[in-house]
């Protein structure tokens, strides 16, 4: 038989801000190694996302979301609420949070749920089953927030050991288990992974993060967790292993995390803050918190 084609390497877009231009938008294309950029008007709050189709960038002002044309820069649309965005990866739902909780179909950007509690940035699941949020109520209780947009809106509070504070929260893809990248109230810099087990209804597994200060982000296939711990530091070695992985199939019996070197030496580089995973898997895009503001690829 004849040797299948391959699949044509899809150019997956980068779009970043670069700090002594704040005026453009720039846009990196992985397939070409082209970059370009337009005039960016728009100087909301630094929020900002992008669709998970490419095509629009939501901006987040002082009382609305503005909706944007990637290719153009013209508005869509403007939603009237302003918070932070989640995008779900099917490219249906957004959800804005903030001192309300709002959900928004993307075919209209017409409302379809709403909750007057103070939800953190959230997770969706792939096909829009669910949105995954934290919060923590009046007396300091922290509590996970599942919301199921499959069953009448249901919503379910799992109530956390007292501790640690949430800093991100992402759900396994068969969501039996979620991983909180958490904080602790005793020391800034000491930080942790733990794993949730939902049907346990208890943390099953802990590793404490140092620096810390971080984010995380699972492949698609939901086979690998990636993490970054650089801390507070602007330079110097503690960059220079950022960026850990971990397969989430042996999450609870490894004994390491496994950080790589993302800068050279001890005197600056990249210093690994927030990741992305392209749909396919293939390649990750991490930013640079402070120093010289790169992308990682």
């Amino acid at each position: 038989p004849e040797p299948k084609p391959k699949p044509e390497q899809k150019d997956y877009v980068a779009y970043f801000f670069d700090r002594g231009t704040p005026t453009k938008l720039f846009s990196y294309h992985i397939k070409t190694g082209e970059v370009d950029s337009v005039l960016f008007p728009y100087i909301g709050n630094g929020l900002y996302n992008i669709s998970a189709d490419g095509k629009y960038i939501y901006i987040p002002a002082n009382s609305a979301v503005s909706v944007l044309d990637t290719g153009t820069l013209d508005e869509v649309t403007s939603i009237p609420l302003s918070g932070k965005i989640t995008v779900s990866p099917d490219n249906r739902l957004i959800a804005i949070t903030g001192t309300i909780t709002k959900i928004y179909q993307t075919s209209d950007y017409s409302e379809i749920y709403t909750d007057s509690i103070q939800l953190n940035p959230g997770y969706f699941t792939k096909n829009s089953e669910r949105f995954y949020s934290y919060y923590s109520d009046s007396f300091g209780y922290r509590y996970i927030y599942v919301l199921d947009l499959e069953n009448n809106n249901a919503v379910s509070h799992i109530q956390l050991p007292d501790g640690e504070s949430i800093e991100q929260l992402i759900p396994s893809r068969d969501e039996s288990q979620i991983y909180l990248y958490r904080n602790s109230p005793f020391y800034k810099d000491l930080y942790l992974l733990d794993v949730y087990d939902r049907a346990l209804d208890s943390v099953i597994f802990t590793w404490w993060l140092w620096p810390g200060n971080g984010y995380m982000q699972l492949t698609p296939d939901g086979k690998t967790l990636y993490l970054t711990s650089q801390g507070r530091a602007l330079i110097g070695p503690l960059g220079n292993f950022s960026l850990g992985a971990v397969e989430t199939a042996t999450l609870m019996y490894d004994s390491t995390i496994v950080f790589v070197q993302t800068c050279s030496g001890d005197t600056g580089g990249h210093v690994s803050d927030e990741i992305v995973i392209t749909p396919d898997g293939k390649y990750l895009v991490a930013t640079n918190r402070e120093g010289p503001g790169e992308l990682l690829i």
